[in-house]
């Protein structure tokens, strides 16, 4: 059992979630999801790949952009601010085809 103190934070990692990226029922659980738990006092997080043809529109206001090392290159994170928190990871070797 949780102590009334601890904050429970859970970061969901898929590659699909509405209203960004939509191939099947995936989409609508992921971006569900961290609502419903945010009612029971979970914060949740969703971590997305940056597919440059999906967000060529205005996805919503960024935040901030920082860099991470990944396998000796830096490559961006765009975090989004709709409900929930979106990070887009921008990882061009792996999600740009």
């Amino acid at each position: 059992m949780l102590s009334p103190v601890a904050k429970l934070r859970v970061l969901h990692v898929s590659m699909e979630c509405v209203p960004f990226a939509k191939v099947g029922g995936m989409a609508d659980v992921v971006g569900a999801l961290p609502g419903a738990l945010r009612e029971i006092g979970v914060e949740g997080a969703v971590l997305l790949p940056y597919y440059p043809q999906v967000y060529a529109g205005d996805p919503g206001p960024e935040i901030a952009t920082f860099d991470i090392g990944i396998g000796g290159y830096v490559h961006h994170v765009r975090i989004r601010n709709p409900e929930p928190y979106v990070f887009l990871v921008d990882l061009p070797a792996a999600f740009d085809r």
